[in-house]
């Protein structure tokens, strides 16, 4: 089998982003926290792998731990502290970034969710078309 050069990432699987948005203080000050919403109507299509063992020791001496990347096509505002849910697993967005040639892939690098990130059922809204315009 051949390899094609610059052969772009294959998107052959789904997860759905979802924006942190802070709802502000309550009537006595205190933060009611954040509510989680997706930004597409459905999972979106992307490529995704584990970082090496050499890119996560580097991410460390960043004072980073980012564990997995995703790529996805063209989606802006998604940014750091939003969370990713894929195959069941909660990740924590650490690093937005865009190809140096910009060809509308948007690489996202995430931590594994500890459990006070992990959203609860309570903070994840419906996803609500044209919310994010």
């Amino acid at each position: 089998m051949q390899t094609m050069k610059n052969q772009y990432f294959l998107k052959d699987k789904k997860a759905q982003i979802y924006k942190a948005v802070n709802q502000g203080k309550d009537t006595e000050g205190f933060d009611r926290g954040n509510k989680y919403y997706p930004i597409a109507e459905n999972e979106i299509w992307c490529y995704s792998a584990q970082l090496s063992q050499k890119a996560i020791a580097l991410s460390h001496t960043l004072d980073q731990i980012e564990t997995r990347f995703f790529v996805f096509n063209h989606y802006s505002g998604i940014a750091v502290y939003d969370m990713i849910l894929y195959r069941g697993e909660w990740y924590r967005i650490t690093r937005v970034d865009t190809k140096d040639d910009y060809n509308g892939e948007v690489f996202v690098y995430v931590q594994n969710a500890i459990s006070g990130w992990i959203p609860n059922d309570e903070q994840i809204e419906p996803y609500t078309a044209g919310i994010w315009d």
